[in-house]
């Protein structure tokens, strides 16, 4: 959900041709993030607990979104404080995705929820701000 809103904003708030914000396309970085938010809506929620096609698109999605926003440090030019931002969001959200993971294999599913939930928050509420701090 937070992914699919986050790539909502990028498509309403940033004009089509400005690759100074995001140092790609926005109608790019929008659209993985809704599929983003859609792929995991049906692996988290519409298909927690079973197997499903989701899962796999799930993680391939994740994988593609993480390696397209980390190449985002080698070739966007960035002020101290934007890569102090990029960086920290996502120290802090792989923290809450490995303390989901654990919590989720020790079958503590209050834990699992709530460090799942934050990873979901963390990640795109990260960029947001970011993303701000760029176009200012």
């Amino acid at each position: 959900f937070t992914y699919s809103v986050f790539g909502i904003w990028i498509l309403v708030a940033i004009p089509f041709n400005d690759m100074t914000i995001l140092g790609t396309p926005p109608i790019i970085d929008g659209l993985i993030l809704i599929f983003q938010g859609i792929v995991s809506y049906g692996c988290d929620v519409y298909t927690f607990g079973y197997s499903s096609i989701f899962k796999i698109f799930d993680r391939c999605s994740a994988l593609i979104q993480f390696t397209w926003w980390v190449a985002k440090l080698f070739y966007v030019p960035m002020s101290i404080l934007e890569y102090i931002v990029f960086i920290l969001t996502g120290i802090i959200a792989v923290i809450f995705k490995f303390r989901g993971e654990i919590s989720m294999r020790k079958l503590l599913w209050v834990q699992f929820l709530v460090y799942h939930s934050l990873w979901h928050l963390m990640a795109p509420l990260g960029l947001f701000v970011w993303a701000c701090l760029r176009n200012y």
